[in-house]
């Protein structure tokens, strides 16, 4: 598990999806391969709970199991690479969900002109909306990739592109915040470097600025 300022990365992911007000519990979904027990043992030191899926590559059908032990009617999903998720943006994607008549709700991914920075945020819909798509979904890349059926789908689902105040769109919808690349980690251990885990998601895409300002079409050229 890569460290990030002391602490794993999923450790990072599950505090701070903890600290979100409007879920009534969170859980760790996973596969049962061995080299995912660890995963499993930092879930398990924050006192959450876990599920483990036979299938790796199915992460879709993971996702379903996950909601449907925990008895869940409505579903949040925050990827494991995101490690300054923050719990004010998900409270904002659920509130806004609850309020909207919208399948699916997200502010995880800057799509759509939504304005928010990437990896900060999360997905949102009914549970009954995932069952569906997991009884309609049969590529490998559907059931790997678990909400990309509802975008390849957009004329039968209605989706909601999250609204994104004023402060957080000037300061961050250029901004990536995932770690999918040894280059990640570096700048989000420059970024986490002294700073609680409690710290905001307005305090970190200053700082993003002020480290690194509008650096964000280098790094897409870098990886082409």
């Amino acid at each position: 598990m890569a460290d990030l300022c002391g602490f794993p990365i999923i450790y990072w992911v599950l505090k701070r999806v903890s600290l979100a007000t409007t879920l009534d519990q969170v859980v760790l979904t996973t596969s049962e391969a061995e080299r995912d027990d660890p995963l499993i043992g930092v879930a398990k030191d924050l006192g959450l709970n876990t599920f483990r899926f036979e299938h790796e590559g199915d992460v879709l059908g993971r996702f379903c199991g996950a909601a449907k032990a925990a008895g869940a009617a409505t579903v949040l999903r925050v990827c494991a690479d995101n490690p300054v998720v923050d719990p004010e943006f998900i409270d904002h994607a659920v509130c806004s969900f609850s309020e909207s008549e919208a399948d699916y709700a997200f502010n995880h991914i800057p799509r759509l002109d939504n304005g928010y920075p990437d990896g900060l945020g999360a997905e949102v819909m009914c549970a009954d909306l995932l069952y569906e798509i997991d009884g309609l979904a049969t590529s490998e890349f559907h059931r790997e990739a678990a909400t990309s059926y509802i975008w390849d789908n957009l004329d039968r689902y209605s989706v909601l592109a999250v609204d994104c105040p004023a402060e957080w769109h000037t300061l961050g919808d250029d901004i990536r915040l995932d770690v999918d690349w040894p280059g990640d980690l570096d700048r989000m251990r420059a970024l986490c470097a002294g700073l609680p885990m409690s710290t905001s998601a307005i305090e970190f895409l200053a700082r993003w600025r002020h480290l690194y300002g509008n650096i964000q079409q280098h790094l897409y050229a870098e990886r082409r």
